[in-house]
């Protein structure tokens, strides 16, 4: 989706970002919390995945329902999880791992901005209680039919998103567009898959990873690298175009 991002470290002031993403943020000390909720307060959206706030410094898990410090934030409590592979008693692993072990996806039934569509989530789901979050998502298999599986939280001006699970490349990518589609993050330009652009200050770098020519659409004022020629600009097999303009 064209979208920059940085990688940064727990220490970082997050004011100057729209939207932050935690991958499983088990530990979550006390000053990163402070900043999680400062963020959220001040308008941020902020997205986590499951296990969120769970172990200590030690990594040891702490004896309070996750995500301990943030419970406000995300306006929800993790009451029970559970891995979703099942794996073959220790006997059978010597002989059939494969043929005997397997991975349960769950499937969940979505409420985006854009429209709804079924997925699933992987390797580990959570039962949530909500505490005034409200459910994007539920669950619809067996005993969890009707569990929340994505929950949203309004906290000051901004909010907070929660994953009960690890979801599936689809599901994630389902609700990135459900995050653009509510203002958390601008759309960049559509293109084919493995076609990269990247802003630096007044510049536009398109970079063709695939292995065959590409157009995207640009309105270049100076093209530095590349061809540019009635709006559009092409690139062959791993090719490279550097400008000056706008990518819309």
């Amino acid at each position: 989706r064209h979208v920059g991002v940085d990688v940064v470290g727990p220490d970082r002031d997050l004011s100057t970002y729209r939207l932050v993403v935690l991958p499983s943020q088990a530990i979550v000390d006390p000053g990163l919390a402070a900043r999680l909720r400062a963020f959220v307060a001040a308008g941020g959206t902020l997205l986590s995945l499951p296990q969120l706030a769970c172990r200590d410094a030690n990594a040891a898990y702490l004896p309070a329902p996750p995500p301990v410090g943030l419970e406000d934030v995300f306006g929800l409590r993790v009451v029970g999880g559970t891995y979703l592979r099942s794996f073959v008693r220790p006997d059978e692993a010597l002989f059939f791992p494969a043929q005997r072990a397997g991975t349960d996806r769950p499937r969940l039934a979505a409420r985006f901005a854009h429209g709804g569509r079924e997925h699933q989530v992987e390797a580990w789901m959570e039962d949530l209680e909500l505490v005034g979050a409200t459910a994007l998502a539920a669950f619809t298999d067996d005993l969890f039919a009707g569990a929340p599986a994505i929950t949203e939280n309004r906290h000051g001006a901004g909010r907070a998103v929660y994953v009960a699970g690890y979801p599936t490349d689809d599901l994630l990518d389902d609700l990135v567009a459900h995050l653009i589609a509510g203002g958390a993050l601008a759309a960049g330009p559509t293109t084919p898959r493995w076609v990269e652009i990247v802003r630096r200050g007044d510049l536009i770098v398109i970079v063709n990873h695939r292995g065959e020519a590409v157009e995207v659409p640009m309105r270049a004022d100076e093209v530095l690298v590349g061809t540019c020629a009635d709006g559009v600009a092409r690139l062959g097999a791993y090719d490279v175009f550097v400008a000056r303009g706008r990518c819309d």
